[in-house]
């Protein structure tokens, strides 16, 4: 998926959640998931091959992708919604996971049992979670800081302190929106 600016997409296995975080665009309202053939291609495109999503199947994926929205909410330093993860709590807990180690002696997460296409995916997005834990990169997915923004971008700045998905946009539109309430608040204060 294209990034806004000159931001790097996440690396794998990120890639999922913040693909799957940003099929919605909050500040145009697009919808990238609006039918279950969509979710399917989607499915596809990440590697799992053979989904069919159900119409009740996408709407839980919604809610799902809304969640861990509020994860990468809670990674830019911000409060997040309760009620959002304990939802994301719930549906990670539905789906019972074993971890197998690969060929190349790496660990991975697999659902315990086959269940429904929704768990398929949640099973790859609990495995995308548990690679970044380990590789210490999970906390760099982060969600923009502009409210009317929050799209989900990996923080790859030395420090880790990124705030926006783009300085020459949503960046500059909060450093103008400071500046204007400073100017605002020095000319009201100052004598006639």
């Amino acid at each position: 998926m294209e990034q806004p600016g000159s931001r790097q997409p996440a690396p794998p296995p990120l890639d999922l959640i913040q693909d799957l975080a940003n099929s919605f665009d909050l500040e145009s309202g697009r919808e990238s998931l609006v039918s279950p053939r969509d979710m399917d291609a989607f499915a596809r495109a990440h590697g799992m091959h053979g989904t069919r999503f159900s119409s009740a199947e996408l709407h839980d994926v919604r809610q799902f992708r809304d969640a861990l929205r509020e994860c990468c909410i809670a990674h830019a330093g911000h409060t997040p919604d309760p009620a959002q993860l304990s939802f994301l709590n719930d549906v990670l807990a539905r789906v019972p996971m074993n971890v197998r180690v690969a060929p190349d002696a790496e660990p991975t997460l697999e659902a315990a049992t086959p269940g429904t296409h929704l768990d398929a995916l949640v099973a790859r997005v609990q495995d995308a979670i548990y690679r970044a834990q380990v590789q210490d990169s999970w906390t760099r997915l982060k969600a923009c800081e502009s409210e009317t923004c929050r799209w989900v971008y990996y923080d790859n700045s030395p420090s880790g302190r990124s705030r926006w998905c783009t300085m020459s946009v949503c960046g500059s539109r909060a450093k103008m929106r400071a500046y204007r309430a400073r100017k605002g608040t020095s000319q009201s204060e100052s004598p006639p």
